[in-house]
């Protein structure tokens, strides 16, 4: 029986090793050229563009949105070299947790309740963004999205009031992956209930949420110089890895206009 298991997980890590392999190679199962919007900020998933130039050009040519970033890139410099000085390299660096190798926690919370965002909600998690001079989240597209499979928005409440933020996006619903990867986005904890532990019960919400759906990581990016955010990451099995992240030169001017 053990002999049987053990061969089971080596099949399955065999399995994912080879999907990564091949990832490039199977383009054609995945959809091309993909975005979302989160508000005001456009995500680009970098590994669904054929070519580095339809990237570049979608990535100037947007209107939708305020602030473009596009996530996943692999030679930076290539597409910073492309764009002619109008893309510039994020300083975020990006983690990886393996959800076959990760551990939910083992005791519950039980003073907060962890669920999906509702409309009501809105309003509670703008107010957590702003302390942190982050977008805000937008009725419209919140709702399609949080409607939609690709991507989930979960809300941590203490006593009834919504005290924390984070957005699950499923890379198989969104475009098809080959790896069948995740990633999380916007996290928040309102500013007077941070080190109570929020931000990671949040985080093995969105972990286990995508576990139990057999996908097979979990991304962030972060700023390379927050430690603390880091230190918590790195505690909860996260380790980095070389994916890097890029944003439009004339979005500089416009985030420090938008917070000022």
């Amino acid at each position: 029986m053990l002999c049987a298991m053990k061969n089971v997980k080596k099949a399955l890590k065999d399995l994912v090793y080879t999907n990564r392999r091949n990832y490039y190679q199977n383009l054609d199962d995945i959809d091309l050229n993909v975005s979302v919007g989160l508000g005001a900020r456009r995500l680009f998933f970098g590994q669904t563009y054929h070519s580095n130039q339809e990237l570049i050009d979608d990535m100037l040519k947007n209107n939708q949105s305020e602030f473009c970033v596009a996530f996943y890139i692999h030679e930076p410099q290539v597409l910073l070299d492309m764009a002619e000085d109008k893309l510039y390299l994020d300083p975020c660096v990006c983690y990886r947790l393996e959800l076959n190798k990760y551990q939910p926690l083992k005791q519950r919370n039980k003073h907060i309740e962890f669920r999906f965002l509702r409309e009501k909600d809105l309003e509670a998690i703008n107010k957590i963004y702003k302390p942190y001079g982050m977008y805000p989240l937008d009725k419209t597209s919140t709702m399609e999205n949080h409607y939609s499979k690709a991507l989930s928005y979960f809300v941590a409440v203490r006593d009834g009031e919504v005290v924390g933020i984070v957005i699950g996006l499923d890379h198989m619903e969104l475009f098809n992956s080959p790896e069948g990867g995740c990633s999380l986005f916007g996290l928040a904890v309102m500013p007077g209930s941070r080190g109570r532990g929020i931000g990671k019960w949040l985080i093995n919400h969105v972990a286990e949420h995508y576990h139990v759906r057999s996908r097979s990581y979990v991304d962030l990016y972060v700023d390379y110089d927050n430690k603390r955010a880091i230190g918590l990451y790195e505690k909860m099995g996260f380790r980095k890895i070389k994916r890097f992240s890029l944003k439009r030169v004339e979005d500089k001017e416009k985030e420090m206009k938008y917070y000022c």
